[in-house]
């Protein structure tokens, strides 16, 4: 503790005298977790799109050791940076661009099978191109960072729409929870 925390213990509130918005002043209903979770284990279009998510999520997360180790193929760090750069930029690209579309046309179906058949193949492209040629691996990666990172908050918004009277918290994280 330091010297000029000591005011704002002495004089600071525990909460304010009136909600700052009225969204603080909605009481909230209980959630009941295990009534939620059986209606979430009840949903096979929900266990669907949480196999689909937890595997795009995994290959998501795992991409980075891919791509780290890629000096058996004579790539150096710079290569290596750039690689992870376009793999994030394209896919916030992505991201925007599909969120755009979902928001207009709210195909949250049609996205999850799209992402999901094309992601799976330029991952598969661009293994096979990894030894051969830098700038080819490199266009596949957008083209997997452009599939693969948009999943999250299409399978997001989703999961939210399978599971309408469960809360959006308890549906997303129960997604998140195999990956």
């Amino acid at each position: 503790m330091s010297v000029p925390t000591i005011p704002t213990i002495i004089f600071a509130k525990e909460k304010p005298d009136t909600p700052p918005s009225k969204a603080a002043k909605r009481k909230e209903e209980p959630m009941n977790f295990w009534v939620n979770l059986k209606l979430l284990l009840a949903n096979r279009s929900y266990l669907l799109l949480t196999i689909t998510f937890a595997m795009l999520y995994g290959i998501y997360c795992s991409f980075g050791a891919v791509v780290a180790s890629t000096g058996p193929y004579n790539y150096t760090a710079t290569d290596n940076a750039i690689f992870g750069g376009v793999f994030i930029i394209f896919g916030v690209l992505g991201s925007f661009v599909l969120g755009v579309y979902l928001d207009k046309s709210a195909k949250f179906k049609f996205l999850i099978i799209m992402t999901s058949g094309l992601s799976m193949v330029f991952i598969l492209l661009g293994l096979l191109t990894l030894p051969f040629n830098k700038w080819l691996f490199t266009f596949n990666l957008a083209l997997v960072g452009f599939t693969v990172i948009p999943i999250i908050p299409i399978s997001y918004g989703f999961a939210v729409e399978l599971t309408f009277p469960v809360p959006e918290a308890m549906s997303n994280g129960m997604m998140i929870l195999p990956s």
